[in-house]
């Protein structure tokens, strides 16, 4: 018997059969949108950190509004007693204030100058606690007694102190290439990391900027494969771009000497002549340093002063020291005005101590211009 005769449903029209679910499908936005949105798919191997959530306290028969009134109570009184305590703290910092006549971070700059005392010429392990420094403090007759100068003078060094220590550098070259080290394996985790958790590709080259230095080039990368990118886009290795680098950086700074050299040079031959022109009246007259004497001093009645010793007298563009450079533009610097008036009268060309030099008339009287004779003539004899 045909399993379908006694079942009437294959004969309804298509029309009468219930309809089907619609299939409803994402349209991805570009080619392979889905597989490549964001880091973590491209990589479905690794393990991906999820988001931390807000951790929300379930209480029994609450809601969430209640809940949320009573962390806002909380945090009001929280804040209540903060302020309170923080009221509290500036009463009794302004109570030591004005028993001690004093500031609290004056009372820290005491300490800190006791503490170096304390602790000067002793080995780590054997320095003296905070509670022995506190009570040296307070013992020493010499910190509780100090005028107000002594106070001030603390207050600038101990500032000098802490300025010292953002700006200062490393002793030696072995401080020096030790920190660089370390700061060059800390880039490159950073870089590896942030490879691994974003995707960015980085890489750096670091070398040293004097050729004194003991520092040697080094370049990282936040994977092997992206230090491809220089071989493949400027034909040059790894090697060859830390070379170029290095020398590039380390003639950086002669050039940068070299054009700190003829600056003070020009500043130093700009200060001078702008100033004998200001002395002398004259806007054409200009410095002779190899005839300073008859040209200069005699000539003007004018000298220039604070020239500094050791260094010898001549034009700032034939200095070709850095420190003679460095101590003459200091002293032009310094100096308000280094050219004066002298008040010593011109020397007289006839005195009467000084030879007259060749070319020059003495006290003698000029002699007079010789005539030149005229020819002599032949007797003209007449014929009787």
């Amino acid at each position: 018997m045909d399993p379908y005769s006694m079942d009437p449903s294959h004969l309804m029209a298509p029309a009468s059969r219930p309809p089907t679910p619609p299939q409803v499908t994402e349209v991805p936005l570009g080619p392979q949108a889905t597989s490549f949105a964001t880091h973590a798919a491209r990589n479905p191997l690794l393990k991906t950190i999820k988001p931390a959530l807000q951790k929300k306290v379930v209480y029994d028969k609450q809601s969430i509004q209640v809940n949320r009134a009573i962390c806002e109570e909380k945090q009001n009184k929280f804040i209540a007693d903060l302020e309170a305590f923080h009221e509290a703290q500036d009463e009794a910092i302004k109570t030591l204030a004005v028993k001690y006549h004093c500031k609290v971070t004056y009372l820290l700059k005491l300490v800190a100058k006791k503490a170096k005392e304390l602790n000067q010429g002793k080995p780590p392990g054997e320095c003296a606690t905070p509670s022995a420094i506190c009570q040296a403090v307070k013992d020493d007759l010499a910190l509780a007694n100090m005028d107000i100068y002594a106070a001030k003078q603390l207050r600038k060094d101990f500032e000098q102190e802490q300025e010292k220590k953002k700006l200062s550098v490393r002793i030696n070259n072995k401080a020096a290439t030790l920190d660089y080290n370390h700061t060059v394996d800390n880039i490159e985790n950073e870089m590896k990391g942030l490879e691994h958790w974003t995707g960015i590709n980085t890489f750096g080259f670091f070398t040293r900027g004097h050729v004194n230095d003991t520092m040697q080039p080094a370049w990282v990368a936040s994977s092997p494969v992206t230090l491809t990118f220089l071989p493949e886009t400027m034909q040059k290795t790894p090697g060859e771009v830390g070379r170029h680098f290095e020398l590039w950086a380390c003639m950086k700074s002669d050039t940068k000497a070299c054009n700190e050299l003829v600056r003070l040079q020009s500043e130093c031959s700009e200060m001078v002549v702008q100033c004998l022109r200001e002395i002398t009246g004259r806007r054409n007259v200009t410095m002779s340093y190899q005839y300073y004497e008859t040209d200069i001093q005699s000539c003007y009645s004018v000298e220039l002063k604070g020239w500094p010793e050791g260094i010898n007298f001549k034009a700032p563009g034939k200095i070709t020291t850095m420190y003679e450079i460095r101590t003459l533009h200091t002293v032009l610097c310094s100096e308000a005005n280094p050219i004066k008036k002298t008040r010593q009268p011109r020397k007289h060309k006839n005195d009467e101590n000084t030879p007259p030099s060749m070319g020059e008339a003495g006290n003698n009287e000029a002699r007079k211009r010789r005539k030149k004779a005229a020819p002599k003539s032949c007797p003209i004899v007449e014929d009787e």
